[in-house]
């Protein structure tokens, strides 16, 4: 007979059993639940559809969307799409709602807003705003003559057309198809006084132009005027092969092959053509308003390229107590819509007793609302000296906003270092002391005493000749070193051809300069040659270069040229030819690294 103690036993061991189990399968829970919109094309005209997704991430059941109400758009539910996955235990459900969307005008409209409830709680998101201009401003050629919709056919906007110097536009090209495409060449966009930087390259997409069905493609750049005045985009050309059904006429004298006919059956059947197509766009003319002068109290902070479009700075760090010599590292994120490539430094202002490092900054893009954002991520490492509550000002950027007319400074927060610890001497301040603490060491082990045994006839011969020997081998060398220090001093040293001082001096341009620059650091650094990337240098001196004063200062010219030539100002004034020749002109004869 079974004792109740040993059942009691038993069904402990199952609990315990059931309970691990649980335990195990916990990780496969549902990921928490979300909600986000998308719409496709971020812009359009008065003619095209937009498809307005609506997405639930994480949802056991959700219930279709309500939308608030709209004075912009049409909606028309095209239905729902179910997506279900398992990665690493976790199962994520995606329900999408997907719309189209008819535009009832042209300017800057609103998606209206979307109230969802999911898993018993409601989630809202409010509207997103997108660019429609009216359809006749973008028409193709036969669509602007009246005859028959063509199946292949490009369209180039901008938006905005008239803007400040440095203020973002988005210039978009969309190739609208009705029939398949191979061989795809555009050729790339020239933008003479402009800077650009690539938003999308091939985003997809179906609208209806005049009632019939087009897949477009979408290919978006965002472009900073450099100067002011009226600015042109040229014409983009198109080359493809295009596969056209061949007509072929019916009975009835209709042509069920025509790529628009609404002959389902015969559409699959028909015989296809293949035929080169060389299309071009329109042309895009742009009015660029010049800057208003900074105010005299911000033109330090401005700099000589400025940055246009609304720009926010904040500083990111730990909160957790540093010790005294210990390193924290600062980062401070500069996003602006408007072009951040000429920002290459940001000055941290430390009080007295901290010690800033700073690192090469990285740079991000991102898309929102139709426009490109740039992130710029300056990386500060600093080492307090000596105990307290030590706070750091915070970084300031100045940026001209073309909403206002007006410049204004962004700021980010103080940031505040809690110290603790002893005191350290500052290598920089004047007269400072520069002792250090000896570490202590235990004492020596003694051993025991060894036994002396007084060396023989043969071992004192033995040791007083090998000294001679090497005191004679030594003067020698001496001797001979001394020698070649002479020669060495009396033979003046050839600078390399084509690097002396007086080349330098007959530096004329920052490209040329660029140039030299370029032959000097491939003359004394090895794997680098003239043609090299920037980056590519960079990290070659990082590496090969060991003092950091001369790292720093070749980095720092590389940094200016870049912007100088490529970053978008007006010119380089005869002042910075001479500044940087001038902080080139010592290395030439102090720094060498032999190859």
């Amino acid at each position: 007979m079974t004792h109740p103690l040993s059942i009691t036993k038993r069904a402990r061991r199952w609990l315990a059993a059931i309970c691990s189990v649980v335990v195990m399968m916990a990780p496969l829970a549902h990921a928490e639940t979300s909600l986000s919109v998308d719409l496709a094309p971020s812009s359009g005209t008065t003619q095209d559809l937009f498809v307005f997704t609506v997405t639930v991430d994480g949802s056991r059941s959700a219930s279709p969307p309500s939308f608030g109400p709209s004075q912009d758009f049409e909606i028309e539910m095209l239905g729902p799409q179910s997506f279900i996955a398992s990665i690493n235990g976790v199962t994520t459900q995606r329900i999408s709602f997907v719309y189209n969307l008819t535009p009832k005008g042209a300017g800057t409209l609103k998606t209206p807003s979307v109230t969802l409830q999911a898993d018993g709680r409601t989630f809202e998101h409010a509207p997103i705003e997108v660019e429609v201009a009216k359809a006749d401003q973008r028409r193709s050629g036969s669509e602007a003559s009246g005859g028959a919709p063509e199946a292949v056919f490009l369209r180039q906007f901008a938006t905005p057309t008239t803007i400040y110097e440095g203020q973002q536009l988005i210039n978009t090209l969309d190739l609208y198809t009705s029939v398949g495409l191979s061989d795809i060449k555009l050729d790339d966009l020239a933008t003479d006084g402009f800077w650009q930087e690539p938003v999308t390259d091939g985003d997809r997409s179906q609208r209806q132009v005049n009632g019939f069905e087009y897949h477009v493609v979408q290919v978006a750049k965002a472009l900073y005027p450099l100067r002011s005045g009226l600015l042109n985009l040229p014409p983009r050309t198109l080359n493809a092969t295009a596969q056209i059904p061949k007509p072929q006429r019916g009975p009835s004298g209709l042509d069920p092959f025509d790529p628009f006919s609404q002959d389902l059956f015969g559409t699959f059947f028909r015989a296809v053509e293949e035929r080169r197509l060389s299309l071009e766009s329109n042309e895009l003319h742009i009015t660029v308003k010049p800057l208003p002068p900074a105010p005299p109290e911000l033109q330090a902070l401005v700099g000589s390229v400025p940055i246009v479009g609304t720009t926010k700075v904040s500083a990111e760090t730990s909160l957790d107590t540093l010790k005294v010599g210990e390193s924290k590292s600062i980062t401070i994120h500069v996003s602006s819509e408007g072009n951040l490539n000429p920002l290459s430094k940001l000055p941290l202002s430390a009080p007295q007793g901290v010690k800033v490092y700073e690192e090469r900054p990285d740079t991000k893009r991102d898309r929102r609302g139709g426009k490109l954002i740039l992130h710029r991520f300056f990386r500060f490492s600093v080492v307090p000296l000596k105990p307290g509550l030590l706070r750091i000002p915070g970084a300031q950027v100045a940026f001209f906003n073309p909403s206002t007319g007006q410049y204004q400074v962004a700021k980010s927060e103080d940031i505040t270092l809690a110290v603790q610890g002893e005191a350290l001497p500052d290598p920089s301040a004047q007269g400072g002391s520069r002792a250090a603490r000896v570490p202590t060491l235990e004492p020596l082990p003694i051993g025991p005493d060894l036994d002396y045994e007084e060396a023989s006839l043969l071992e004192r011969i033995s040791d007083t000749l090998s000294l001679k020997s090497a005191i004679l081998l030594a003067s020698v060398l001496i001797a001979i070193a001394i020698l070649l220090a002479l020669i060495g001093k009396l033979r003046p040293k050839a600078a390399p051809p084509g690097l002396t001082s007086s080349d330098l001096d007959a530096v004329e341009s920052i490209a040329d300069l660029e140039a030299f620059t370029r032959h000097l650091l491939a003359r004394r650094i090895p794997a680098i040659k003239p043609e090299s990337s920037v980056d590519e240098i960079r990290a070659r001196i990082a590496q090969e270069i060991k003092n950091p004063d001369v790292a720093v200062s070749l980095r720092s010219i590389l940094d200016e040229l870049e912007v100088l030539r490529y970053g978008g100002s007006q010119g380089a004034k005869p002042g910075d030819l001479e500044s940087l020749k001038g902080r080139l002109r010592p290395l030439l004869g102090s720094w060498h690294l032999p190859r």
